[in-house]
Parts: structure tokens; C-alpha cells; sequence
């Protein structure tokens, strides 16, 4: 095992917490590796995907080297009982003594530990507060900014369509519909139309059909020729 190496400061961990739970459980029936490596990571089951993160978060912890080799600080987290909790109380607090130092846990909120990761990752804080709960949890560390606020309510999506559609105007009590009335190639049969129809209703079928074709034969004619002048 190497001691641990001063190396650049890493982003806190985001990476979900039941990798880490996964991890955690593994560390207490293997022995340690010479290497923390992705191919080790795979051999001990690790979600596809999380090998990098896991690593990353490892690094952070102090727990791994630059090189993926497990630092001193490593066996710390094998014991059993009371002491792995005060251990990893140790080690959380280590690698996490900038939020320590900023903020006093036991009178913070959830949305000052937010803010705080924020200046690492707007788009992953809320990751980095619940992975770095978890492990305060773990290690005896209580705090009321644990607890998540309820979701905030969120705006009503406008849509495209809703917003080109025209406001529904109530009808003036006044107002006169517009018969429609039917047409040929594009006009009108004229407003004597439903009188036609009228007459017709003690006809036979056949009849009215007949009637009917042969005036729409000849407005078809007479619309055709206007089309031509």
C-alpha cells in the first residue's frame, strides 16, 4: 500500500449511491488489491458505466492514488463494528473539509449544501449533496441538510400550438349564422338551394337523385364556362 499522494483537488463524488453502498459491502469480504483498476471494478461487479465515477470518487476519499493503488487509508474501511464508522467519519471529513469548514452541519439546510457544490458542478449538485449525505450518514454524521425540500411546483408547459391557438370569443346572443351552402368546383349553388331541397322532399328517391345530378351537371357547365371567359 502507498501512502497518500498530494495530488490536484478532484470534484466531489456524484455518482449514485447505491454504487457506492455496493462498493462498501464488497470492501469487507475481499482483500485489497494491488490496483483499484476499471478492469477491477468490472471483476467485483460494478454497474457498467460507474467504473470512472467509482475511481474518481475513490480518489476523492483519499482511498486510491493517482495510479489507482490503495493508499493507507484504504484498509481503514475493512474493519468491523464501531471502528469502520469512526473511521470512515475520519476519511469523510478529510476529504470533505472544505463543506466542513464552510458550513456548520448541524444548523445548515439543504439548499446551503446545493449551493455549496454548485461552485464544482451547477448541473450535477444535487448528485454531489445526496452521495455526499449518504456517506455522512454512514459515518454517524447527522445534519438537517440531509433532508430534501418537497419539489417545488413547477409552471404549466405552454405548448406551440396552445399559444398560436385563437381565444375562444363567446358568440353575441345577436349574432346570424351563415348558412353554408353547397358547391360545385368551388361555387356557390346560390341561397335558393334549400328551397330547391325543400320541394323536393315528397319526391321519390329516384327523382330528387335525378333533379339533384342535373343541377349540378349544369352549375358545373355554367361555372366551367365563366372559368374560360
Amino acid at each position: 500500500m502507498n501512502e497518500t499522494k498530494s495530488t490536484k483537488k478532484r470534484n466531489p463524488p456524484y455518482l449514485p449511491t447505491g454504487v457506492l453502498e455496493q462498493f462498501i459491502r464488497k470492501m469487507r469480504i475481499v482483500n485489497i488489491p494491488d490496483e483499484v483498476s476499471t478492469k477491477t471494478l468490472r471483476a467485483w461487479n460494478v454497474a457498467p458505466g460507474q467504473e470512472y465515477h467509482l475511481r474518481s470518487a475513490l480518489g476523492f476519499l483519499g482511498l486510491i492514488d493517482e495510479e489507482g493503488k490503495p493508499t493507507a487509508e484504504f484498509a481503514k474501511i475493512q474493519v468491523e463494528g464501531s471502528q469502520w464508522e469512526s473511521n470512515l467519519r475520519e476519511i469523510v471529513q478529510k476529504a470533505y473539509s472544505d463543506v466542513f469548514r464552510a458550513l456548520k452541519m448541524e444548523h445548515a439546510k439543504y439548499d446551503d449544501l446545493a449551493n455549496f457544490f454548485g461552485q464544482y458542478s451547477q448541473v450535477s449538485k444535487h448528485k454531489m449533496v445526496k452521495a455526499f449525505s449518504y456517506l455522512c450518514k454512514l459515518a454517524g454524521i447527522n445534519s438537517p441538510a440531509f433532508d430534501q425540500p418537497p419539489e417545488k411546483t413547477k409552471a404549466p408547459v405552454v405548448t406551440k400550438k396552445e399559444k398560436r391557438a385563437k381565444p375562444n370569443v363567446p358568440e353575441r346572443p345577436d349574432s346570424k349564422k351563415t348558412e353554408k351552402m353547397p358547391t360545385v368546383g368551388g361555387r356557390n349553388l346560390g341561397h335558393d338551394w334549400p328551397e330547391i331541397i325543400k320541394a323536393l322532399e315528397n319526391w321519390d328517391l329516384e327523382g330528387r337523385k335525378l333533379v339533384f345530378d342535373t343541377m349540378v351537371k349544369i352549375e358545373g357547365k355554367k361555372h366551367e364556362e365563366k372559368e374560360e371567359k
